[in-house]
C-alpha cells in the first residue's frame, strides 16, 4: 500500500540518484505539501523554479504556500 512515507522513501531515493530532477523535487514536494510539512514542500518548490524558472505548478505552491506562512505566523505570534 503506497503511503506517505514510502512515497517521501522512494523519492528521497530517486533524488539521491538524481538530484537536480525538477520533477522529482515537484513529487516530493506535493507529497511534503499533503503532509503539512510546509517548510520542506517549500524547499523543494524553491528547488524546482531554480531548474525550471517558467514552471507554473511550482510556482502556485510556493504561492499557496507564503499565503500560509503568513497567516500562521501572524497568528502565532499575535494571539
Amino acid at each position: 500500500m503506497d503511503t506517505p512515507e514510502n512515497n517521501l522513501e522512494t523519492l528521497n531515493r530517486a533524488l539521491e540518484e538524481r538530484p537536480n530532477d525538477p520533477a522529482l523535487h515537484l513529487q516530493r514536494g506535493k507529497e511534503y505539501h499533503r503532509e503539512g510539512r510546509f517548510d520542506q514542500a517549500y524547499n523543494d518548490f524553491v528547488a524546482v523554479l531554480a531548474a525550471d524558472p517558467d514552471n507554473a505548478e511550482a510556482r502556485e505552491y510556493i504561492r499557496l504556500l507564503k499565503e500560509i506562512f503568513a497567516f500562521h505566523y501572524v497568528d502565532l505570534y499575535n494571539p
